[in-house]
């Protein structure tokens, strides 16, 4: 079993054995503790409609800024277009039943226009409220419970401003909402939920508890108040508690859903710590796989505990050193395949200097056309010939015309290339360049017969470097052309033995390198 799977498990185990001894504990304290609970059970009951009188209230406060910081509302007012008030603020908010809005009253400041919504109640109830006076003094929305005509209101009021300018108002827009049975009905359902089974107002409560219990109910009282905190009136709320067990399972449910919570809240912590610490370990497993794999080029991350970092640096310093071993391999064998290179120079005497012009336009030539590893490229370019070691001296010094025999000899030479490469995987990324740089574009080159871009870019570029150096240089069967000739050849094998693009690019640059390098 893995070390992380043992962990899960212990994790999983601890959560269970802690969730069970608290519920057993939390059973004891809820039969101890009846009358405990079912005061704290009130008080839960209390926040809860206390949190639906603060949304319906914020409700209503949004209605007043919406429609008073409104640039439309302040300029219409001003023009007193009455159509206008009444189709968007006055007449709308007062007729949709969605927005439950008992009482609209919107005045403008010097008194010319005025207009209101509410049944049984006048301007002059409204006009002495602190809600209206702080919004016309203050120039600020203000709120406050009323009792008018033993009506309760909540009343919202905010002075009528454009948005730029906070500061100029022209009138004050009062919405109002009555505490009654219309919206005891909407608290009801909300309370439905929370099992509440009756519900209703009542003037009066002498009693100084928020609660109480009478037979098998509790009944739970809310006031509402005045901006001077005296009571206006109570929302009673009546719950059956004859099954306290069913109280007692609401009670022990969110106990427990809280210590399951936090459990996972805690387990999940511990996990995003564990999975962390695996995961390095993982990477770091990972990484000697890659190195068993041949790629040493990756590092670790050093950071986290003591031992991570530890296990990170040793876990590096065995890619670097492996790195640094592999290099100097691969640099000794390049060293050698270019010796041989050196020595097919000497053995061909007419292509003497040829690999290292040929890497020169390839490398140039690359970097135009944004070949990813120019080294690749340029290594491969420096020995790009290396098969030519397993032909005969009379073939590659021949100074007439070959035979149709010695031109299929000199044909294997970039797979014998590919061969004598292939013999080590640390030319993986130049054999193919060298096998397939006489591959042509239209399919009618060698060794595969490959065309388009199913031959390597590294090959194409290698191509027409190649063909290009080989035109300016001095062969056993011709002399060097100029290079205005030997790129009318180049131009003329567009896009049948050469690609199109890379001729175009090595247009581009071709005289320019003549002019600035010495050739």
């Amino acid at each position: 079993m893995k070390m992380k799977t043992k962990i899960i498990l212990l994790v999983c185990f601890s959560i269970v054995v802690t969730v069970l001894t608290i519920t057993l504990q939390t059973n004891v304290i809820i039969e101890r503790s009846r009358e405990k609970i079912l005061e704290l059970y009130a008080h839960s009951r209390i926040k809860v409609m206390n949190n639906y009188l603060l949304e319906t209230s914020q409700e209503l406060e949004n209605r007043v800024y919406d429609n008073t910081c409104w640039d439309d509302a302040f300029y219409n007012l001003e023009e007193e277009n009455i159509p206008w008030i009444k189709e968007n603020i006055t007449a709308y908010l007062y007729e949709q039943p969605n927005f439950q809005i008992d009482l609209v009253f919107l005045q403008k400041n010097d008194g010319t226009y005025n207009a209101l919504y509410g049944e049984n109640i006048s301007k002059d109830d409204l006009i002495v409220t602190n809600a209206y006076k702080k919004a016309r003094s203050g120039k600020i929305m203000n709120k406050e419970y009323i009792k008018i005509r033993n009506n309760v209101y909540e009343i919202v009021a905010a002075p009528i401003r454009t948005a730029k300018d906070e500061t100029k108002t022209n009138g004050i827009l009062l919405l109002g909402r009555a505490i009654n049975e219309k919206f005891l009905m909407k608290l009801s359902g909300y309370l439905t939920l929370d099992h509440g089974e009756k519900i209703n107002m009542v003037k009066n409560h002498s009693q100084s508890n928020d609660f109480s219990y009478h037979n098998n109910y509790m009944v739970v009282y809310h006031p509402v108040k005045d901006r001077d905190g005296n009571n206006l009136t109570w929302i009673k709320v009546s719950y059956d508690i004859s099954n306290f067990d069913h109280l007692k399972y609401l009670v022990f449910k969110e106990i427990i859903l809280t210590v399951i919570l936090y459990s996972t809240v805690l387990a999940g912590i511990a996990m995003f710590f564990i999975n962390k610490s695996m995961n390095k370990i993982q990477k770091s497993i990972t990484q000697i796989n890659a190195i068993a794999q041949g790629n040493y080029k990756n590092r670790l991350e050093e950071k986290g505990s003591h031992e991570m970092i530890e296990l990170a640096k040793s876990v590096n310093r065995l890619s670097e050193e492996i790195e640094t071993r592999i290099l100097a391999q691969e640099n000794n064998y390049l060293e050698s395949v270019k010796a041989l290179a050196t020595s097919l120079e000497i053995k061909d005497a007419y292509t003497k200097g040829h690999s290292d012009r040929v890497a020169f336009y390839a490398t140039h030539l690359g970097k135009v056309v944004g070949y990813e590893s120019l080294d690749d490229l340029t290594n491969a370019a420096l020995v790009h010939d290396i098969g030519k070691i397993a032909v005969s001296d009379t073939i590659l010094n021949k100074p007439g015309k070959l035979t149709d025999e010695e031109y299929e000899i000199i044909k294997k030479h970039p797979a014998l290339g590919y061969k004598i490469l292939d013999a080590s995987h640390m030319f993986k990324h130049i054999k193919y360049i060298i096998k397939y740089h006489h591959e042509k574009y239209d399919g009618k080159g060698y060794p595969d017969g490959l065309c388009g871009k199913d031959i390597p870019l590294g090959a194409r570029i290698l191509a027409i470097a190649d063909v290009f150096d080989a035109l300016t240089s001095n062969r056993a069967y011709r002399k060097e052309m100029p290079i205005k000739e030997a790129m009318e050849i180049i131009i003329e094998g567009s896009g049948t033995h050469f690609d199109a693009a890379l001729v175009e690019a090595f247009e581009g640059i071709i005289y320019k390198l003549y002019e600035e390098t010495d050739l």
